[in-house]
């Protein structure tokens, strides 16, 4: 996600948003971010455009105890391209996934969330 709407959500108040890029590598993969994640920023909650993630590496999420929030790629909007859905979305759910228990998993899309299979 753009490391701009980390910025955004800090400034409303979230101040603990980061993103790969202010983290120093923008082109981080999954694994070592997941590992980043559990060594450095627990508890957290993962925000990822990436519906292939919780199943692709389900072991390091089980194994890690990721918090997860799905932008829901399948649900974009025609009217919006892939920046503007994805500032909607965090920042309509942005009170939502801060609540997340921890080791929950839930898709968002612009209207709702539901729990990720």
């Amino acid at each position: 996600m753009p490391w701009r709407i980390a910025e955004e959500l800090a400034r409303r108040g979230y101040r603990d948003a980061t993103s790969p890029h202010q983290l120093g590598d923008a082109d981080m993969k999954d694994p070592p971010l997941l590992k980043l994640i559990h060594k450095t920023l627990e508890p957290a909650i993962l925000v990822t455009f990436d519906n292939k993630l919780p199943r692709q590496h389900a072991d390091l999420i089980a194994q890690y105890g990721t918090t997860l929030a799905v932008v829901d790629k399948d649900a974009q909007p025609s009217d919006l391209n892939r920046e503007e859905y994805w500032r909607e979305v965090i920042h309509r759910h942005a009170h939502r996934m801060a609540a997340q228990a921890a080791e929950s998993r839930f898709k968002y899309n612009r209207r709702q969330r539901s729990p990720v299979p």
